[in-house]
């Protein structure tokens, strides 16, 4: 990504002859070198183009998730992985999340869900009342194949396959060990 540069660093010095022969290239112009390449390579990239996805962006994004993320997306990873059609609620995934860090979240309810979509879980895109209250619901394929078959307007339905569908993330957790 054109917006980060992301440097790593060896563990493993060079030997001093070549640490040597590098500097003297530095010092006799090794820089203006670089710099002549990169002024005359050309267009690197056209107006409104993204950039490519590396694998050390990747790992960057990776290893800048917090916790609760992290536990998030093994959570949307387990709900994907099941054949049967299957769904959590929004409120239980958090508190799942409260209980197993044993510590407070900070993280948006719309940070976790975005975090386990991208892992390829679906979102209901409107909160629906499976209990109390109205929720979000984190689906999985199968679900979702299910709910495609119903009239999109006979939410009395909708819900009752969601209800019978909602797993706990616990158990979901467990049996995917």
């Amino acid at each position: 990504d054109r917006r980060w540069f992301y440097p790593t660093l060896t563990e493993k010095s060079w030997p001093k002859p070549k640490f040597d022969n590098f500097h003297k290239w530095i010092k006799s112009g090794g820089l203006g070198i670089i710099k002549t390449w990169a002024e005359n390579y050309g267009e690197y990239f056209e107006r409104g183009d993204h950039p490519p996805q590396t694998i050390r962006k990747l790992q960057l994004i990776e290893e800048s998730r917090s916790e609760p993320v992290k536990l998030a997306i093994d959570l949307s990873s387990a709900l994907i992985d099941r054949i049967i059609p299957s769904a959590l609620l929004m409120k239980n995934v958090r508190l799942w999340l409260d209980d197993s860090l044993k510590e407070k979240i900070y993280e948006r309810d719309s940070a976790l869900r975005k975090a386990m979509k991208s892992e390829g879980a679906s979102i209901w895109p409107d909160r629906i009342r499976i209990v109390k209250t109205k929720d979000y619901i984190i689906l999985n394929d199968a679900l979702m194949t299910e709910l495609k078959k119903v009239d999109p307007n006979d939410h009395d339905s909708i819900r009752e396959l969601i209800r019978k569908a909602v797993v706990e993330p616990s158990t979901l957790l467990e049996s995917s060990i």
